[in-house]
């Protein structure tokens, strides 16, 4: 009994030795994500952001004019998206609004690159989900309207999305978690 509650034990250590924060605090309190006082507009900012090595637009213009024509109407679905899942998961703390007007604090979301993932997870059933979703590293800064500070930066390391079918939707469930991970911030 002894010998198996100390391989147990040893098991859950290791575990949590390689257990990755995915979102962390580099500077301010996550107390702000969590005062329910608190309201936030969210915007995206892709212009940092690469792609297989390139800038996100450029992707985007090798991609076809068609991608570059939906863009606006794809990116305010993804946005849509998470302004949803962060609500729906961070009931007890601050909310994200539509209208600007109205936020206390601005949260901005800025990739530094994006890793689109793949089809592939999505057609292997047994597999993890997360098999072939994209990936986000970078950062999300929360600034305070009244003064203008920035109150909170994170740091995004390897958000990762379950796999889908277009690269669309594998960057929408990317989001997904990545509002998840917010909402779960301790």
């Amino acid at each position: 009994m002894k010998k198996s509650l100390l391989i147990a034990a040893a098991l859950l250590v290791s575990a949590m030795a390689f257990a990755k924060d995915y979102l962390y605090p580099v500077s301010g309190s996550i107390s702000v994500l969590k005062n329910k006082a608190n309201t936030l507009y969210v915007q995206f900012d892709y212009t940092q952001a690469t792609v297989e090595g390139i800038n996100f637009f450029e992707w985007q213009k090798a991609r076809g004019e068609e991608w570059v024509r939906d863009w606006p109407s794809e990116e305010a679905g993804i946005r849509d998206y998470f302004i949803k899942y962060f609500n729906k998961k961070n009931k007890k703390g601050a909310a994200i609004v539509s209208d600007p007007s109205l936020a206390t604090h601005k949260m901005i979301i800025t990739p530094s690159m994006i890793d689109m993932g793949n089809t592939g997870g999505a057609f292997v059933p047994g597999f993890n989900p997360k098999s072939g979703g994209a990936v986000l590293w970078g950062t999300v800064e929360i600034l305070d309207n009244r003064t203008g500070e920035t109150v909170l930066v994170l740091k995004m390391d390897e958000i990762r999305g379950n796999s889908g079918y277009s690269e669309t939707i594998r960057l929408k469930l990317a989001v997904y978690d990545l509002a998840g991970e917010l909402a779960g911030l301790k």
